[in-house]
Formats: C-alpha cells, structure tokens, sequence
C-alpha cells in the first residue's frame, strides 16, 4: 500500500500497488467547495485499500463526484464499493463510458461530461477543466487552483512519452515498465488556456512529472484530432437501452473471470497469493533495483506437528498464521511462498526492521488461537545484500537462514550468514570400505558439508535416529543391514520418511536401479564417482527439502 500525500493545498494523492506488481495505482481527492472530488474510483482489488486511506482525509459521504478519466477496469471496477461506503455523488465521465456503466446497477448516478460541461465543480478553492485528446473518450482534468493536470494514461509508466534522456530513476522506470504495449495518449500543452499555471502532471501510474517536464511530456504526445471528437447524442436512454442486456451479461461474466483468474493465483488454504506470483512479484523488484526487505517466515518443527495433531490441522494452523501475520502488519505484502514458509515484502529495509520482525515472532508464540502451541523461525533479506542475479541470490540466502535457523532449534530471527560448523547441514556417508568412506567424507567437508561416516548398516540406523542427518549418501553393499533395508525402515517412520537418499554401487544395472526405483531413490551413481556431479546433486536435494521442510 503506497498510502496517502498531500501533493498541493487541498488536493492528496490515495495510492496503492497493485498485488503482484510494483506499479503505482492513483487516485486524487480534492476540495470543491463544501465537498470533495474524487479524480477515478480505482480497481476493485485494491478498493478497501483506497477507501480507507480516503477516509483517513474525509469521510466518504463528502465525495461530490467522481471523476472517471477512461474506461479502464483501473479507473472504474471499484465503483461498487464506493457507494457501499457511502458515496452518494455523481459519476461523471465520457458519455460512452456512462452509456457502459450505468447499466451495471451500481447504486449511484451518471453524467456524461460535454463541451458545455467544459469547467465542472466550480468555485474556490477546486475548479475542474475538461479536456478530450484523441476522440477516443479518454479525459483530462486541469486543477486550476494547483496547477495538477490528472490523466489516464499521459506521463504515466503505461505510457511512451517520457522523454529518453531524463535520469530521474523514478521516471526513468516507469518509461520502461510497460513499454512493450505501446499506450498513451496524445494531448498537446496548447490544449490549457494561455493563463494556465501547469505545474504538476499527475498519471494514474507511477510518479508525478512536475513542470518543466511536464509541458515536455505534453510536446511529446500527440496533437489531439479535434475532429475525430463525436459529440454525444441528445438523449441516450434508447442507446442505453439497447446496450442493457448485453451490457449486464458482459458485466457478469468479466466479473466471473476476473474472480476465477485472481482464485487460480491463490493458495487455497491461506488465500495468500502462492509461489508463481511471488516469483514474479520478486523477480520484478528485482529487475527494478527497487529497496526491499524479503522475510521468510516458516513455522517451526513441521514433521513433529504432522505426527502430533495431523496434516488438516497443521495446514489450519498456517491459516491462522497467515491471518494473524497479515493482521500486525497492514503495509506488506504476503505469499505462500511454500509448505510451511509465508513470504513477507516490505518497503522499509532500514532501521528498526529486526525489532518490528522480533515482535512478529513473539506475537506468534504468545498467541493463544492455536490450539497447539507453535513458533516461527524468520530468515531475513534485504536487497542491498543481492548481487545482479538478485532473484536467484535471494532465494538461495532465504534458504540458507532457514537451514542455520533449523539447526538452531527455530524459534528465531537471522539476518546475516554467519555460519558455524553445527550450521552447516549435515550428511551421513555409508560404505564398507574405510579407504573409500574416508575419502568421500573429506570431500564433502572440503565442499561445505558437515559430514559423518560410518561401515556398518546397525550403526548407521541408531546414528540416522540420533543424529537426522539431512542427505545420506550410501553403497549398496554394508554388513548388517544394506541400504536398500536401511531405505525401507526410514520409509516406515514419518520423521524419516522424507530424508534425501543417494546410492553408490560399483555396478549400476536394470535389477538395481528398478529395486532403488521402488524405493523412491532416483539418484544412483556408479563408482568411481565424480565428486563434482554427487555434491551437484546433493546441494539439489538440499534445497528441494529445505523448500518443503
């Protein structure tokens, strides 16, 4: 949520960040008269965002109007909403855009805005100018009293009319956001009145352009066709009339395939966002050199409450979790990133950010809805620590915190790396011959494992119960008991049950393979073994569980 900020004297900017994106969603409230004017209504996703920021400046009821600028699902969908919290105004737009609304039952009234309507919400200290570019039934609005020039698209990080060579970052971003679709619309500085101030161009995407580049985003848009302006008709009722069936039945079914879309996105037990759009909703962040905090917050001791209370349970559990995270922090934005691990990104990465997560920490522990007590563990990462591959680094380091966290016995916060021996994660290496074990153990040491060795499969069942290690990398061939027994007995037990397995075996053939297949061991290797391919695929293994620890 971007929040509220008073751009002028009597005229705020209510912004919001669209789920999974970085983009910038405004709308403006402004003082007209004894009331208020709302420049768009915004998107139904972000509504109750934008109504309460709104609240938090005038109470709903003192909207007078509300201005929409196009026909964008962005600048209209919440319109439902608005009157449902007490907006009693008009709507005023485009006449093809009332002749497309007012069929959808929204509670409140339509106006559509001609060239006599040319100044609306007149008197001090807010008077309004309309201005029609393109033809198109796009508007924008003038401020006077500001100096605020308001568009759908002009200026704005759908847009391609910012110049090339400005390096404000901001801007600079939102040139480049969307560029690939190609929108903007055209509207030349000579459109405002020879005596109008233009002192800020504010775009329902992205950042303000203030003056003088705001007169340079105008040269650069297209002069507007005047001509190609069609008037509308006298009366439009029989228009409307026409357009109300077919109308009502569009309007429903977008509805229906915006909520199947957006319930596609969602994890079903958390109504969180899941890992594919926080993947994108990262990666973007990332892409952007944006500042960010990522905290990975994963609920302790998974495997022991899966034995304790149940999966159905536990996946309740995270229910609550979800809630009661996204309760204490209104200004994030929350993902199931995966099994038990809630993604949480924030803007602030600076200064009191270990604090305000530790307090997390202790809100979970000490919450009493849970039937069984539970803890979190949370691995924190800013982006100033990511390199240029930022995405693929912080998931490497949010899983590396996680593992050091585990070790540690959860209940925790880490923001740095600072790895001890007992952090590292640990591998028991099986095979009879010592020569050969003593080898593998010190190559996987020298390769950041903390590894443990033993020749005999008795030993090696009491010291897999003892010690859990995370991958166990086994010959075939051990006395007692050989790896296809010790597989078999871990599979029997749920603490067990899930713990990597690679197999050595001085032959590899279709009898071994298919028995270790049946097994779930799908990593076989041949002896002599390449070094390099088995901690490849042991740093693999580690991660997959690690993900879904």
């Amino acid at each position: 949520m971007r929040g509220r900020t008073e751009i002028a004297a009597g005229l705020w900017r209510v912004g919001a960040m669209a789920p999974g994106s970085a983009i910038d969603i405004n709308c403006y409230l402004l003082v007209a008269g004894d009331g208020h004017v709302l420049v768009d209504a915004g998107p139904a996703s972000l509504a109750s965002d934008l109504i309460r920021e709104t609240e938090a400046i005038a109470p709903v009821s003192s909207i007078r109007a509300i201005v929409l600028l196009d026909d964008s699902p962005l600048a209209a969908s919440a319109l439902p909403a608005w009157a449902a919290a007490g907006f009693r105004g008009e709507v005023l737009a485009d006449w093809r855009v009332v002749a497309a609304l007012s069929m959808a039952s929204v509670g409140v009234g339509f106006r559509d805005l001609r060239e006599s309507d040319r100044r609306i919400a007149a008197g001090s200290p807010a008077e309004l100018l309309v201005l029609r570019p393109e033809g198109s039934g796009v508007l924008v609005l003038f401020h006077e009293a500001s100096g605020s020039l308001f568009s759908g698209r002009i200026g704005s990080s759908r847009g391609r009319d910012l110049p090339e060579y400005h390096s404000d970052p901001a801007l600079a971003a939102q040139r480049n956001y969307m560029d690939s679709f190609g929108f903007g619309a055209g509207l030349d500085a000579s459109a405002l009145p020879r005596e109008a101030g233009l002192r800020l161009l504010c775009p329902r995407h992205g950042s303000l352009v203030p003056e003088p580049l705001a007169r340079e985003v105008l040269a650069l848009s297209c002069v507007p066709e005047t001509a190609a302006c069609i008037d509308a008709p006298e009366d439009l009722e029989p228009l409307m009339r026409e357009l109300e069936s077919l109308r009502s039945s569009n309007y429903e079914l977008r509805e229906a395939m915006v909520g199947a879309s957006d319930a596609a996105l969602r994890d079903p037990a958390t109504r969180l966002y899941g890992r594919g759009y926080a993947d994108a909703f990262v990666q973007e962040l990332c892409e952007r050199q944006s500042e960010f905090a990522a905290a990975f917050i994963r609920l302790d001791h998974i495997r022991e409450l899966n034995r304790e209370i149940g999966a159905q349970a536990v996946d309740l559990a995270i229910r609550d979790l979800a809630a009661i995270l996204q309760e204490r922090t209104p200004e994030g934005y929350f993902f199931r990133w995966t099994g038990p691990i809630i993604l949480l990104i924030l803007q602030n990465s600076g200064e009191g950010l270990v604090d305000y997560l530790e307090g997390l920490r202790l809100a979970v522990a000490s919450e009493r809805r849970f039937v069984h007590p539970i803890t979190v563990s949370i691995a924190l990462v800013r982006s100033a620590e990511l390199p240029a591959d930022g995405f693929s680094s912080l998931q490497s380091l949010g899983r590396e915190r996680l593992r050091i966290l585990d070790r540690r016995g959860g209940d925790a916060l880490l923001d740095r790396s600072d790895l001890r021996v007992e952090d590292r994660a640990l591998v028991l290496a099986l095979d009879s011959n010592l020569l050969f074990l003593d080898f593998l153990v010190e190559s996987l040491e020298q390769q950041g494992f903390r590894t443990l060795g033993e020749t005999r499969g008795g030993a090696a069942l009491e010291l897999i119960d003892r010690a859990r290690p995370e991958l166990i990398i086994a010959d075939v061939t051990l006395p007692q008991f050989d790896a296809f027994q010790i597989r078999m007995r871990m599979r029997a037990s749920s603490d067990l049950h899930d713990i990597p397995f690679i197999l050595l075996a001085d032959v590899k053939n279709d009898e071994l393979v298919a028995r270790a297949h049946s097994l779930s061991i799908i990593h076989i290797f041949e002896k002599p073994v390449s070094m390099v391919e088995l901690t490849g695929v042991a740093r693999s293994l580690l991660a997959r569980n690690e993900d879904g620890a």
